[in-house]
């Protein structure tokens, strides 16, 4: 899977809204602010975005569904 805004939203909402909605509503917040200091010092919006959704998505999982979603995505 390609990681683009619209997939690390889908991802956020799977691992993270329903077990966590503050950190999830955190998640969504904190990549607002890194689309406004991305778009002020000039570096990649979408890179920065994505890295301000998925911040937190580690939280929400045992280390098994960790390892399970680095695996299915090439990450071990």
């Amino acid at each position: 899977m390609e990681i683009n805004i619209e997939n690390a939203k889908k991802i956020l909402e799977k691992y993270l809204k329903e077990q966590d909605e503050e950190k999830y509503k955190h998640s969504l917040r904190v990549a607002t602010v890194s689309k406004i200091l991305a778009e002020k010092c000039n570096v990649p919006v979408q890179d920065c975005v994505i890295a301000g959704l998925l911040h937190d998505i580690g939280k929400g999982l045992s280390k098994q569904e960790a390892l399970s979603l680095c695996s299915q995505n090439n990450n071990v």
